[in-house]
């Protein structure tokens, strides 16, 4: 099946982060953008989304535009083989552009810059 696994480089990424912070961190993942967008309305919460921009129903772009619509305290991060999207993403709103092929550490920077941004929004309310 083509989403039966998590990528190492993702466990890999969230076991270095976690070992970094006060808080346990946890994967979920989703064999597509909708399934995603539905769990948000039925109100799952999630601090910090890793969506690639290229997925089988539709573009990451699009996707983080629906998140952002229902959950809008949730940081994104994309991740993608092309640079072709990375502008559309920061106008988004993206904490991060990571490009394949992802290291654990570059992905670890860009959740410790998501989680850092979480924290300011939250101080400042």
């Amino acid at each position: 099946r083509r989403f039966s696994r998590i990528p190492r480089w993702l466990c890999l990424a969230v076991v270095h982060f976690s070992s970094r912070c006060s808080h346990d961190y946890g994967i979920v993942k989703f064999i597509s953008p909708s399934k995603l967008i539905s769990s948000i309305e039925e109100g799952m919460l999630f601090d910090v989304v890793i969506l690639d921009i290229l997925m089988p129903e539709s573009l990451g772009t699009d996707t983080a535009r629906k998140i952002q619509l229902r959950s809008s305290g949730t940081k994104i991060i994309f991740v993608s083989v092309s640079r072709d999207y990375a502008v559309d993403a920061y106008d988004i709103g993206a904490v991060h552009y990571v490009t394949k092929p992802v290291s654990s550490e570059s992905l670890a920077l860009a959740m410790d810059r998501a989680v850092m941004q979480s924290q300011e929004a939250a101080h400042s309310v």
